[in-house]
């Protein structure tokens, strides 16, 4: 079966970047869905979406994808530099 591949137009809701954050922490639907006043049913969802827009195919692979680029944005990112 084919899978979706991530495209530049679908990026992450701030819902769904709420949702990735709590995916890379390790935490369950459950949690999730607890953490943010959501349905489990409701977490999965947006777990399976970003899944989905990052190219994955596992929920790790997606929160792995998820915390490099975040790493690579603030690493290339002005302010974080510090002078020398």
């Amino acid at each position: 079966m084919p899978t979706k591949t991530a495209r530049p137009r679908d990026a992450l809701t701030a819902r769904e970047h709420a949702v990735a954050k709590l995916v890379v922490a390790g935490y369950s639907n459950k949690i999730i869905a607890a953490r943010l006043g959501i349905s489990a049913h409701t977490a999965k969802f947006h777990v399976n979406n970003f899944v989905i827009k990052m190219g994955a195919q596992t929920r790790v692979d997606a929160a792995v994808k998820y915390a490099v680029a975040l790493i690579v944005r603030d690493a290339s990112t002005p302010a974080n530099l510090v002078p020398v």
